[in-house]
């Protein structure tokens, strides 16, 4: 298995592998797997990394700003057109919350680690969970709401790790006979082809495989072929 760097490479590479596809027909290449193993971690940073920054965007607006849930609900049902596939949410500093098609909620979040950090005036983006509105595996990404210095609440998105998957083998094209995965540090799969793998343990290592460690989500990510 060879390790490469990610780097602006990455994003370069992905314009490369998004025109040409990667078949089991050049499956042998390494300089194609190491451009396919690039693209994945590109995207996967890439998405990631645009959601932050919308809800950044969002979270500076009035209708946000107001901490009235009936206020922003029409920007953030709007934002569902150029962000990841996900429910929206507003959590209150109580740990209750609001979700976009669902109103407010009987849940609480305020036990989960990202609360406090983003409750503290930080943004998130590495907590995988079991979202308790939905039930699906999610990776949370969530930004402060601050008014006037005072953190007034938190906007996220709770972004579908299957979806995200089956994104990311489609904008690259692969096929059926190649396998990606992403590893968090915690050795917790958060992508995986085979959506059953996802919140496992260490897959089992592939053939042929290459793999990095993506910048901003600090992910590893593989690409190979199945044993």
């Amino acid at each position: 298995m060879k390790k490469i760097a990610a780097g602006m490479l990455g994003l370069c590479l992905v314009v490369v592998v998004l025109s040409s596809g990667c078949t089991e027909k050049k499956i042998g290449s390494e300089a194609t797997l190491e451009m396919g193993v690039a693209g994945i971690a590109a995207l996967a940073d890439s998405h990631v990394k645009n959601s932050v920054t919308m809800l950044e965007v969002l979270a500076a607006t009035k209708e946000v700003q107001s901490g009235d849930w009936e206020a922003m609900l029409p920007l953030l049902t709007k934002a569902d057109e150029v962000m990841l596939p996900g429910p929206k949410w507003f959590g209150v500093p109580d740990g209750s919350y609001y979700v976009v098609g669902m109103g407010k909620t009987d849940k609480n979040i305020s036990d989960r680690a990202y609360f406090s950090v983003v409750m503290s005036g930080s943004n998130t983006h590495s907590e995988l969970v079991v979202s308790r509105s939905t039930g699906k595996k999610v990776l949370v990404v969530a930004v402060p709401v601050i008014r006037e210095g005072e953190v007034i609440g938190i906007l996220g998105i709770s972004v579908s790790l299957e979806d995200l998957s089956s994104i990311i083998r489609e904008q690259l094209k692969l096929s059926g006979g190649m396998v990606f995965y992403a590893v968090t540090a915690e050795n917790k799969v958060a992508l995986h082809t085979d959506k059953e793998m996802i919140f496992g343990d260490e897959p089992e290592p592939l053939e042929n495989s290459v793999e990095l460690i993506a910048p901003f989500t600090g992910w590893r990510i593989a690409l190979g072929t199945k044993n």
